[in-house]
């Protein structure tokens, strides 16, 4: 197990990593050095980062982690994706796919160890829920893939888990995710897919945070869907639907709607 006390430098704000620095008695501008190394040359070793004397190379590593995905298996399929098992520092496992695309490589991220929703066309939802993701083991997964040779320009979160479940979280990965400082990927390129939860669609209108949204309708019938969507009980499609509606209206940003065939 790694060192729990160490700070998550895959968390941070670029201005929260500068005021960590400046606390720890290093100079503010190291913070854009770190960044260039861990976001945009995906080096996840403070020993390899040249440009940083030795002395603040063993400094920063007694200080911070930045690998949070241990230990992963790398299992290719015949589809053009690959998917990706990793353990966490608590020996929970999560799994990420990357889709080998014409000209780049999107990413499906997971947000939850496995998920409280219990759709029944999910297997995810079989193996129950055990805890929400930290934004650094949502950012550690983007990481890790570029670290395979999967380079990723798009991110779906239709991995394991409800997204809007882990809002904050999830909120805050996508802002590093799409800062310029980090991976810089564009946030039209970021689709987050949700089973259809009234109060936090509100949260997204309240946030005024503007997503491309994926709706699982699952079966547009609402007595057949509460069968194979529990969340149908406390979130009636209707309901979900004016809401998804109205915050529509608020953009431009793509809407998907997504069906299960049985």
């Amino acid at each position: 197990m790694r060192m729990s006390k160490k700070i998550a430098l895959l968390s941070l704000y670029l201005e929260e990593l500068k005021e960590c620095l400046v606390k720890a008695g290093f100079k503010g501008f190291l913070a854009k050095q770190i960044t260039e190394w861990v976001y945009k040359k995906n080096v996840s070793n403070f020993y390899l980062m040249s440009n940083i004397s030795k002395e603040n190379q063993k400094r920063l590593d007694d200080l911070f982690v930045i690998d949070v995905i241990f230990k992963a298996l790398v299992i290719p399929s015949e589809e053009s994706a690959i998917k990706f098992v990793g353990k966490l520092s608590d020996r929970k496992s999560i799994e990420c796919v990357a889709l080998k695309q014409e000209g780049y490589n999107t990413l499906c991220v997971s947000s939850q160890v496995g998920c409280p929703v219990d759709c029944k066309f999910c297997l995810t939802g079989v193996a129950g829920f055990t805890r929400n993701l930290k934004v650094e083991e949502i950012v550690g997964q983007v990481l890790f893939s570029n670290q395979q040779g999967y380079p990723i320009r798009n991110l779906v979160f239709m991995g394991m888990g409800e997204p809007l479940l882990n809002y904050d979280a999830v909120k805050k990965a996508v802002d590093i995710l799409t800062a310029d400082w980090g991976f810089d990927i564009g946030k039209r390129k970021i689709t987050i897919s949700t089973s259809g939860f009234t109060k936090t669609i509100q949260q997204l209108i309240d946030d005024e945070w503007y997503v491309n949204l994926a709706f699982s309708v699952g079966c547009a019938d609402p007595l057949k869907r509460e069968r194979i969507m529990p969340v149908e009980k406390l979130n009636p499609i209707i309901d979900v639907s004016r809401l998804i509606h109205k915050y529509q209206s608020l953009h431009n940003r793509q809407l998907t709607l997504e069906y299960t065939f049985m």
